[in-house]
């Protein structure tokens, strides 16, 4: 573990951070916090609605719909070095997938305010987050 409880991250194999500078993935990481959910807890769209998840180990089920009924729909199943709530960050909309943990799940947690705040240093790095949003499943 290194910086806030995170593991030691290089930030390369997530689709998102392929593209930034190691300085500037570092000082990113710093921003975030580690959150522990136990096996079958629910993430819903009201549990840190403006919030980007990493998940660092641990497998989520990220769907769409109603967590209480069946009327949920898979959208994937997010492994370690998987996120969602991308559109949080870039966007004035809040996040609208609901994550169940499949089993203990590591994430790490950045923030919408942390994230502006650290966009502001690395402006440049916005387009490669739209770029890696329009191609991913459920976006």
């Amino acid at each position: 573990m290194t910086g806030k409880g995170l593991p030691d991250f290089k930030g390369k194999n997530v689709p998102y951070f392929s593209n930034i500078p190691v300085k500037g993935l570092a000082d990113l990481m710093g921003k975030a916090k580690t959150v522990r959910y136990a096996r079958k807890e629910v993430l819903g769209p009201s549990a840190n609605p403006d919030s980007f998840f990493i998940v660092f180990y641990g497998n989520v089920r990220v769907c769409r719909g109603n967590a209480e009924n069946s009327n949920q729909v898979t959208v994937d199943i997010a492994e370690p070095n998987a996120s969602f709530g991308e559109i949080a960050l870039l966007t004035d909309e809040l996040r609208s997938v609901t994550a169940i943990t499949l089993q203990n799940t590591l994430f790490a947690v950045i923030l919408k305010n942390d994230f502006n705040a650290w966009l502001m240093e690395y402006l440049d790095v916005k387009f490669a987050f739209l770029t890696v949003s329009a191609e991913k499943p459920g976006s």
